[in-house]
Parts: C-alpha cells; structure tokens; sequence
C-alpha cells in the first residue's frame, strides 16, 4: 500500500499538478493511475488490518483452516468496503 502511494499516487499528482501551474491541459493517463491505485488502496485498508491484528488471535493462524479463515475476512473486509464506500453521497444506495 505505502508502494501504491509513493510510486502510484504521489508522482501522477505531481506531473498533475505540474501541468495545473503550466497552464496545459493534464494528462488523464496519470490522473487514472493515481485513481486506480488509490481504489486498490481503499479496498485494502480492511482486510490488511486483520494480518496485522492476528498474532493475538491462535484461532486466526494456529489451526489447519487458517487459509480458510484468512480468505473468508479478506472477502469480507473488501465486501464492507464496498458496502460503505456506496453509503457516500451520489454514489446511491447498496440496499
């Protein structure tokens, strides 16, 4: 995620805000790479947080079903994610 932001997000910013300050139209190319990084990222942000929560937890890496588990709260983490990126306004609603 931090390679997403500072080899992803930040440099296409740049030559965007660059082009902003030169008075040229910028580029579109970087503005959906910083966007597509920064969706990746988002949807990332929950499911990473149980990894990192895991070592307190035997059930989550200590058993035979611990790639099971992983998988079941990576899919889950991104489902809510997604649940709530729809609650913003404009976006609609997920119900």
């Amino acid at each position: 995620m931090s390679a997403d932001v500072f080899l992803g997000i930040i440099p296409n910013q740049k030559i965007v805000a660059a082009n902003l300050k030169a008075g040229r139209v910028p580029a579109a190319r970087c503005g959906r790479i910083a966007k597509l990084r920064s969706t990746h990222n988002t949807y990332l942000t929950l499911p990473l947080v149980f990894p990192m929560l895991s070592n307190h937890y035997p059930l989550a890496f200590g058993g035979d079903w611990a790639w099971a588990i992983a998988s079941l709260v990576f899919l889950m983490g991104v489902t809510i994610r997604h649940f709530l990126n729809t609650l913003r306004p404009r976006s609609g609603r997920p119900w």
